[in-house]
């Protein structure tokens, strides 16, 4: 896990950027909660300063991942070609050569338009020379300089041609980049998908909870009662929808609603989720008493659950590196 960055992948940026966004929450919940448990241990701006800024950083990187994961839910078996659309975009919008920013290029083909052309085609490959299995397998790798055209013969010769949608000859291969799902796809594919739904659900809470993040940051005062309605009210709702994404992604491991998938590392992704879910919603609950010891409760409630998120973002990271085969010679 620390020593392969795979950056073009789309899955990998989502399980680094929740495990850190969570672990930052596991921060921020002590900042708040050591001066309540243990008053002789605050310093100065602990609070305001210190928790502000990490929950604000932290709702960031969660609702960067939650961007991404919506991205991954329309792009199943394309995840890997992340790095190279991000390329493609950039280099249509600002004008500038593909293959020049990597250096020199590999392959018999190297010329300056051949490169261009095959480099701009949109398919999104990784902006490296590594290649996953998932590439070699739909016959998508860049390894010669053969452009656009040698890699479409190529494609049609093996059968596992790189269509949005897949072909006919091979459904399972590899698929195209897309931004944006045709309406059509999302009415008759999606919304039928509970991988689809799961990741909808995370992503809506994570944006409703991203409120809660900016309303940390130092300087802004909210008296009691427009606390408990811009501040702890899409706090419960964000952990109420991550719960719910949490039961979706645990049911689509299973075959069945009450047959639990213990030796699948999806299903321990959703559960530890569902805990992180289940802990934030009650941090919000306890922050609607005034009591001392609903504020000790909510945010020790904070810590446990950002703690379950980090395990099972961690478990999602993991995952993601599971599609990469590495082969050590002696």
């Amino acid at each position: 896990m620390f020593t392969v960055f795979p950056y073009w992948d789309v899955s990998w940026l989502i399980g680094v950027s929740f495990t850190v966004g969570c672990a930052l929450f596991i921060a921020c919940g002590f900042f708040y909660w050591m001066p309540i448990a243990y008053p002789e241990t605050e310093f100065p701006h602990e609070v305001d300063v210190a928790g502000g800024i990490t929950s604000f950083i932290g709702a960031t990187l969660f609702q960067i991942g939650a961007f991404l994961l919506m991205l991954e839910s329309w792009n199943d078996r394309a995840e890997t070609k992340f790095g190279g659309a991000m390329e493609t975009f950039f280099a249509e919008r600002f004008s500038f050569r593909r293959g020049a920013l990597r250096g020199s290029v590999s392959g018999g083909g190297g010329g300056g338009g051949g490169e261009e052309k095959g480099s701009s085609d949109g398919d999104g490959e990784t902006p490296s020379s590594a290649a996953t299995l998932g590439d070699e397998e739909s016959g998508g790798g860049r390894r010669g300089g053969g452009g656009a055209a040698a890699r479409t013969e190529q494609q049609q010769a093996v059968g596992g041609g790189a269509s949005r949608v897949g072909n006919k000859t091979n459904p399972f291969g590899e698929r195209e980049w897309q931004w944006l799902p045709s309406w059509k796809d999302v009415k008759t594919h999606y919304m039928y998908e509970i991988g689809f739904l799961a990741s909808a659900t995370m992503s809506l809470g994570a944006t409703i909870f991203y409120l809660c993040g900016i309303l940390a940051l130092p300087g802004i005062h909210l008296s009691v009662q427009a606390k408990w309605g811009v501040y702890y009210l899409p706090y419960l709702v964000g952990g109420i929808l991550f719960a719910l994404a949490s039961v979706f992604y645990i049911l689509e491991t299973q075959p069945n609603w009450y047959t639990p998938q213990p030796f699948k590392i999806g299903w321990h992704i959703g559960f530890f989720n569902l805990l992180g879910g289940v802990g934030w919603t009650l941090a919000a609950s306890f922050g609607y008493c005034e009591a001392h010891w609903c504020r000790y409760q909510s945010e020790l409630s904070l810590i446990w659950a950002s703690i379950a998120f980090t395990f099972g973002s961690a478990l999602q990271w993991y995952e993601s590196l599971d599609k990469y085969v590495f082969i050590i010679e002696d």
